[in-house]
């Protein structure tokens, strides 16, 4: 339930992305890869960017926000990307 100073709404089921988030995995639905990728770099210590050629690219599955490298292998099987280290802790993604 959601409560205000006017009024009391009625329960409503639980966002699916909100509970898959609790157990350690991100949801995208139809999400653009830059928006992930921007979620992905708030449970990672460096730089994880995203080309902007690429940015747009609409993502769909089950990600785990806790293993960037596979979460990244996952995303470069899935779409026409590659994913480009430059230091352990820099990485962007680029087009194929």
């Amino acid at each position: 339930k959601r409560y205000s100073a006017d009024a009391i709404s009625a329960a409503a089921p639980a966002d699916p992305a909100r509970q898959a988030w609790s157990r350690g995995v991100l949801l995208a639905e139809n999400l653009p890869l830059g928006e992930l990728v921007a979620e992905l770099g708030r449970y990672h210590l460096g730089y994880t960017g995203v080309d902007p050629r690429i940015a747009s690219l609409r993502v769909i599955g089950r990600y785990p926000a806790n293993d960037l490298p596979r979460t990244l292998a996952m995303l470069e099987r899935e779409l026409p990307i590659r994913v480009q280290r430059t230091l352990p802790w820099w990485v962007t993604l680029e087009p194929k």
